[in-house]
């Protein structure tokens, strides 16, 4: 769940909250978070739900049970910065005598905040010491500001640091084909500034149901099939990953008027083979041209079925053909045709230059040679837009050692006004960022 404040930001809560997203129906504001950690708690009750994961900067647990013997609590700090006055409940930038952070835009002031709202009720509230909703207040059903029992297993000092495990069986997505209302929005924006701000009553009901569904199912011992969905996703972004940005780089050195195209060719066609010859078979189809090798049927008939398909039929169902033969559950199914969906374009696109570019480099004029390469650089990079893979996140120039490499976050979401996230799309990419710290102030 999105814990972020702001208009479509947190309304993955209020759908379970409310039912639907729509502000009207909202009586919590947007900087009660202990009010919305304990009405979903509320919520979790009925459910055997034992609390819940939000994100903002970074990953926050609202702990519903204190008393819950299914979890125990390891360690408890009091992580406030120091000189952070006790009545402040605005979120501030860092002093700037504290940190010295560079090539990151600070939030001026909270006058600056307060004017990005668009609405005077939603601007934070000015609370004292001793108003409720405050850092003492606990979520818990243990009572308010009623601090979580030790357990025995930190004591010892014998911990095992456990592994938080992700049961993508019973992954429910905001980004479900079924949710038409959202579809609009995320036209021609980019993934960062997806909201969930109009999603119609019938869609954010819909989700609340199928997490009901999951956890009904889960509650009955259905775990789904086994499958490891999480390595299958990994595997293929670190197989194409390297390569797709190995193949964009070297398109765009292709395309430079002075390059020599004839050799170029080659190389792309051998770049383009490497991803896809696990699922050819020359073999049976001697003197075939590039396009048949990969697009078409080999040339007789062979007595295992598995060779009677295309290349790019392989290379699509490569790591989902054998799932007919388990039960999956409808959250795992939306997981291999989205895989299935991912591959399918990888392999075209790849399949066509492979194709292209083996027959281009028997015959051919210059002119058609550099009319090719462009026409597959704009689709490599128009395929890097698609996926939106993180593995290319990275600083274009080495870090230096007092440096880390890393994409600001916050305040990043303060420093522009509502709507305007995707006018500033170079604001989040990823920078060397000093990690010097300057003397505190109390």
């Amino acid at each position: 769940m999105s814990a972020a404040w702001g208009p479509g930001w947190l309304d993955s809560q209020h759908m379970f909250i409310y039912g639907m997203s729509k502000n009207g129906t909202k009586d919590t504001s947007w900087w009660d978070d202990y009010g919305r950690a304990e009405k979903l708690c509320e919520w979790a009750k009925s459910r055997d739900v034992e609390g819940f994961v939000r994100m903002n900067a970074g990953f926050e647990i609202v702990w519903c049970d204190f008393q819950s013997p299914t979890l125990q609590l390891v360690s408890h700090l009091n992580i406030t910065p120091p000189g952070t006055p006790e009545s402040d409940s605005t979120p501030r930038a860092p002093r700037r005598n504290l940190v010295d952070v560079e090539e990151v835009e600070l939030l001026p002031s909270d006058a600056f905040l307060e004017d990005s709202l668009d609405d005077p009720a939603e601007r934070p509230p000015r609370r004292g010491p001793g108003d409720g909703d405050g850092p003492g207040r606990g979520p818990g059903r243990g009572g308010p500001g009623r601090r979580p029992r030790m357990s025995d297993l930190a004591l010892t000092g014998t911990l095992e640091w456990p592994h938080l495990t992700l049961f993508y069986a019973d992954m429910v997505t905001y980004y479900h084909p079924r949710l038409t209302s959202l579809a609009a929005d995320r036209v021609g924006r980019s993934m960062y500034s997806h909201r969930l701000l109009n999603i119609s009553a019938q869609d954010a009901l819909s989700v609340v149901q199928e997490v009901d569904e999951v956890l009904a199912r889960r509650a009955a011992g259905d775990r789904g099939s086994g499958f490891d969905w999480g390595s299958t996703a990994r595997g293929i972004v670190e197989y194409w990953g390297d390569r797709i940005s190995h193949m964009r780089a070297y398109l765009h050195n292709a395309s430079n008027p002075d390059s020599n195209t004839t050799a170029s060719l080659p190389a792309i066609r051998t770049l383009a083979y490497t991803l896809l010859n696990p699922h050819m078979q020359p073999g049976l189809m001697p003197n075939a041209s590039g396009w048949d090798l990969f697009f078409g049927l080999p040339s007789a008939v062979v007595p295992n079925p598995f060779a009677n398909i295309t290349a790019l039929e392989r290379c699509t169902y490569q790591a989902t053909s054998f799932l007919s033969q388990l039960r999956t559950t409808p959250q795992e199914t939306l997981l291999q045709n989205s895989i299935e969906s991912v591959l399918s374009r990888l392999c075209n696109e790849f399949g066509v230059i492979f194709a292209q570019s083996f027959d281009l480099v028997e015959a051919g004029s210059d002119i058609e040679h550099r009319s090719f390469i462009q026409q597959w650089r704009r689709s490599v990079e128009h395929l890097m837009q698609w996926l939106d893979w993180t593995v290319w996140l990275r600083c274009e120039n080495v870090c230096p050692l007092d440096y880390v490499c890393s994409t600001p976050v916050w305040p990043v979401a303060w420093s522009r006004r509502w709507g305007q996230e995707d006018s500033d799309a170079e604001s989040l990419r990823p920078r060397c960022i000093r990690m010097a710290v300057g003397v505190p102030v109390f």
